[in-house]
């Protein structure tokens, strides 16, 4: 596996980077905090089972743009060998910290400022730092109970003793985007609120480009409908509602082929790949 942040390297400049994270309780790692360093590419190798997806999820339970990735499940709770679920800890934590190479230099920088308030120094001529800490309790009955909070100080042995709750607009400040491994690509190549190609052709603007597709796509309706078929299915399907509906509103139903709204043409985007085996091209979702 291979865990990359866009964050690290920006038009030449240095960064705001996650620069390290740590792990107690969660999924495969035990209540012994487990310490991770990243680079800007970061390598995750191992056998099965030794714990790179529960690295990747502990970050997506951090900071993952999708609310279901973000949620602890009663199942991310550690369980020791030999021991059922009720045996299990109660507690467990993450906590992930940025570094901000950027502050070396006196030019503004979009990064500092939303983290300014909670930024703190390891060490003289160290840069500035931001350590987020998520806390999660589960009791008896599998109810969870989450705080993330900004630790401002810590002793010895890097426990939190000065803390304040992230509220919710700066925690979506980071957006961490998971794709985990699997055949199926359509959750991710899709126009989807939650899909990376779909946010980008959302941010598109598209000016003039909207009239030209709705006068297009009006044609191809007008050409759709005028089939001698169609116009009969039409018409019957007009004459069988007419027997089921007397009201003013929805009186008359019509077979739409294409909705003008450039949106919603967006969902029908597929991505294929060419030349393919025999064929023209291959279409892979």
């Amino acid at each position: 596996m291979r865990l990359q942040k866009d964050s690290s390297i920006r038009k030449g400049k240095r960064a705001m980077k996650l620069c390290s994270l740590r792990i107690s309780n969660f999924q495969s790692f035990g209540p012994h905090p487990t310490p991770i360093t990243f680079e800007d590419i970061t390598y995750l190798l191992g056998p099965n089972g030794s714990g790179k997806t529960a690295v990747l999820q502990s970050l997506c339970r951090l900071f993952a743009f999708e609310p279901g990735l973000r949620r602890v499940r009663p199942s991310d709770f550690h369980v020791p060998v030999g021991l059922s679920n009720a045996e299990g800890g109660t507690t467990l934590w993450l906590e992930a910290e940025f570094s901000f190479p950027e502050t070396a230099d006196d030019e503004d920088n979009d990064t500092v400022a939303p983290h300014f308030d909670h930024m703190r120094l390891q060490a003289a001529g160290d840069v500035p730092r931001v350590r987020y800490r998520l806390t999660a309790t589960v009791d008896d009955e599998g109810d969870v109970e989450e705080t993330l909070v900004y630790v401002t100080q810590a002793d010895a042995d890097g426990n939190p003793i000065v803390s304040s709750i992230v509220p919710k607009h700066q925690r979506n400040q980071i957006h961490l985007h998971y794709i985990p491994a699997r055949r199926d690509p359509s959750d991710h190549i899709a126009y989807g609120a939650t899909a990376l190609l779909g946010r980008l052709l959302r941010a598109t603007q598209w000016g003039g480009d909207r009239d030209t597709v709705k006068d297009l796509t009006d044609q191809i309706t007008s050409c759709l409908a005028g089939n001698a078929s169609v116009t009969a299915l039409g018409q019957s399907l007009n004459a069988s509602w007419k027997g089921l509906h007397k009201g003013a509103f929805f009186a008359e139903p019509k077979l739409t082929f294409v909705n003008s709204d450039i949106e919603m043409l967006l969902r029908h985007m597929s991505v294929s790949f060419t030349p393919g085996h025999g064929e023209n091209e291959v279409v892979v979702v």
